[in-house]
């Protein structure tokens, strides 16, 4: 299996999937794609405050996709991340 150690400040990341269905059955139309989206932090580079696992959102403009052993996944500055996903 293959991994990308990213560069200072840099998070290697997989994307969660995108739903495609409200909780209460409604259908989300093709502009939801702008919206924030959600990801699972693979890997990071150094002086990074998130650590592997957590969930992020991030708005997908701001990433450099990667495909590696036919997964998907990207790179983001850690800047460019919007915040992390708590549970309560």
């Amino acid at each position: 299996m293959q991994t990308i150690s990213p560069a200072p400040k840099v998070l290697f990341c997989k994307p969660k999937e995108k739903e495609t269905v409200t909780r209460s059955g409604f259908f989300l139309a093709e502009e939801e794609a702008l919206a924030p989206q959600i990801a699972e932090v693979i890997n990071i580079g150094e002086g990074v405050t998130y650590k592997p696992h957590d969930q992020i959102v991030y708005k997908s403009y701001t990433t450099s996709d990667i495909k590696l052993d036919g997964n998907e996944y990207f790179l983001i500055n850690e800047e460019d991340v919007l915040g992390k996903v708590v549970e309560t």
